[in-house]
């Protein structure tokens, strides 16, 4: 923490005191703390001078009134004070360490942990955040990751946003191994697997994926290979891909389906549907819901006239019509 004194520095008639709040993650107690074992190591420094603790400022509990003197105590503490008893005109750096316990958070989880730093009349927040990743994450992209993202969790996207292809990635979280992988996805129903879609590699950001390392090249014939039985996708990555053995290695996989023949659009009455497929890998599964909607359209109130049309949220009632010619022709889709 630095605190930037007022103009002129302060003097110990100011009685200048720093206050430093420690927070727990929301929905949690005494994984965010510090105690007065840790506290010991605590140092403050005005410029290029280490302040000498007892002679220059004092350590107290956050209440203020307590002062901290058993330096072996690991009680949690909340939270601490600092009062200063020289005066000093340069801004002051504290440095002193808390300790965030981790034990509880599933994967997928985000704790964030946070410390507030406050002087009278100023304060300061700054958080920390840890994650517990997946070891199998699948996600979906509207277009292949190049403009938008590709996302896990359900989502819904109408046909214009889509289309008739669906993207999917699929991140795994293989640490130091380098033994081979071995995937099934399960496919929804109406939805065909693109020929020659399967890609796999090793991610590095969501913009560059590896292809090669040392020797092993995942473009190489039957180092990635994908096959279907019925509607599951068996994705197989042979071994020997981590030839830097890396300790935290992520893999990823992508392909596209395609639902342009899926019987259920040739229904006019077909306004959504669920597409959901669901990835194995080992004890790891993960799985995504997509709905797909149809495109925009307007329907008429009533069935034998092709006027007085209306946008129907919630009811459909049978005749659709171009938005641009609403209440002119009967058709299948806008």
């Amino acid at each position: 923490s630095v605190i930037n004194l007022p103009e002129g520095g302060v003097k110990p008639v100011d009685n200048f005191v720093y206050t430093d709040t420690i927070t727990d993650p929301e929905g949690h107690t005494g994984v965010h703390f510090t105690t007065a074992a840790m506290l010991q190591q605590l140092q403050v420094t005005a410029g290029s001078t280490t302040l000498k603790r007892g002679t220059d400022y004092k350590l107290y509990k956050a209440d203020g009134t307590t002062e901290i003197t058993d330096f072996t105590d690991t009680a949690h503490l909340q939270g601490f004070q600092i009062k200063l008893l020289t005066a000093q005109t340069s801004d002051l750096t504290v440095t002193y360490a808390t300790h965030a316990t981790y034990t509880g958070m599933q994967a997928g989880d985000t704790w964030k942990f946070s410390n507030t730093g406050a002087v009278p009349g100023k304060s300061s927040k700054a958080d920390h955040s840890h994650t517990v990743e997946k070891p199998l994450e699948k996600q979906i992209s509207t277009n292949n990751g190049v403009t938008t993202s590709y996302q896990g969790g359900d989502k819904t996207l109408e046909y214009k946003q889509i289309g008739n292809t669906l993207y999917y990635r699929i991140l795994l979280h293989v640490g130091k191994t380098n033994d081979a992988v071995d995937l099934t996805d399960v496919l929804p129903t109406g939805a065909n697997l693109v020929d020659g879609s399967v890609s796999a590699g090793i991610y590095v950001n969501d913009y560059y994926t590896k292809t090669k390392s040392g020797n092993y090249d995942f473009t190489a014939a039957n180092n990635v290979t994908a096959t279907m039985s019925g509607t599951n996708l068996k994705i197989h990555i042979a071994g020997g891909y981590n030839s830097d053995s890396a300790d935290d290695l992520k893999l990823v996989v992508t392909y596209k389906l395609s639902i342009k023949d899926d019987p259920s659009w040739t229904d006019n009455k077909t306004e959504k549907k669920e597409y959901t497929n669901k990835v194995t890998w080992g004890t790891n599964t993960d799985s995504q819901t997509y709905y797909r909607q149809a495109r925009n359209f307007r329907c008429c109130k009533d069935r034998q006239s092709a006027f007085g049309c209306k946008r129907q949220s919630h009811k459909y009632c049978g005749v659709q019509h171009s938005s641009e010619s609403a209440g002119q022709r009967p058709f299948n889709r806008c």
